[in-house]
């Protein structure tokens, strides 16, 4: 079972990483999870409600994306074993100035730029008419809002169920809509706000996975919903029935199945991580 760990805590897990995205984009594959992501923003399962965001399968959808991209990086980096690794961005929140992580050095991640510096810099991007553009992957990190502190985790975890009635950014309640980051009269913005808080193109919900940072980003957001479904085993997924196409209990999530797992992805299939064949090393230090 691959186990995902601290992408700061883990040097080898990281490099690895950073090895085996640069063989999926010279092969052209790590593309298509970008355009993959387009279409599915680009596609109305309701107003204001798209594939994969904006309502209640917006966790589910996000750990297929995961799942399929984490077995990509096991086959370039031949290594079953290996875990996606995760940016815990609330250790960094924890920093006088968040900018000076480690992440953001030339070793791991690269930096704040257009285009960005470290092993990144100079790629190619893709559009939001899934055309390679001439555009480099662009940072301005911190910019834009902040980051969600463990207090703004702690505030949402006691957050039941997992989603209300109309399974929107009008959900007035429930834990996917806190964690996305449009409840926010709770705590703060959680998932959105560290995509606003990097800038460049994960700012810009259509093409973000440009950046490979989306995916230690989106680990994190898997992992603190992997710690609320432990701290909250009798509850389930909603809506089951009565929800728009694609966000209900057993649609195949949009855009799926993909190479290289093939599989109808769907929210109740994905309810699990262990039956995903995945743990994490830890949840996150909530005080």
């Amino acid at each position: 079972m691959a186990v995902r760990t601290n992408f700061l805590e883990n040097e080898a897990a990281a490099l690895d990483y950073i090895s085996g995205v640069k063989i999926l984009k010279q092969s052209g594959r790590y593309d298509n999870y970008i355009r993959l992501h387009l279409r599915a923003v680009q596609f109305e399962a309701a107003p204001g409600i798209n594939g994969a965001h904006m309502g209640a399968a917006f966790l589910p959808w996000h750990r297929a994306m995961l799942h399929a991209f984490e077995i990509d990086l096991q086959r370039v980096l031949d290594d079953a074993d290996f875990g996606l690794p995760y940016w815990d961005w609330s250790a960094d929140a924890e920093l006088p100035d968040p900018t000076t992580s480690a992440i953001w050095s030339d070793s791991y991640m690269g930096g704040s730029g257009d285009p960005i510096d470290g092993p990144f810099t100079n790629w190619q991007t893709v559009n939001e008419s899934g055309r390679i553009s001439t555009n480099n992957i662009e940072r301005d990190l911190g910019a834009s809002s902040s980051l969600p502190t463990y207090a703004s985790i702690a505030a949402i975890l006691g957050n039941e169920p997992y989603d209300v009635s109309p399974y929107s950014t009008q959900s007035k309640y429930g834990f996917r809509n806190a964690l996305e980051g449009f409840l926010i009269t709770q705590a703060s913005a959680m998932h959105n706000a560290v995509h606003d808080w990097i800038g460049g193109q994960m700012s810009s919900p259509p093409v973000a996975p440009n950046d490979p940072v989306f995916f230690l980003l989106h680990a994190n957001v898997d992992r603190i919903w992997a710690l609320w479904q432990s701290q909250h085993p009798s509850q389930t997924y909603f809506p089951v029935v009565d929800g728009a196409p694609t966000q209900r209990l057993e649609d195949v999530l949009f855009g799926y199945p993909i190479q290289p797992t093939n599989f109808a992805y769907t929210p109740a299939s994905v309810w699990s991580i262990s039956t995903l064949g995945y743990s994490y090393d830890n949840y996150p230090a909530i005080s």
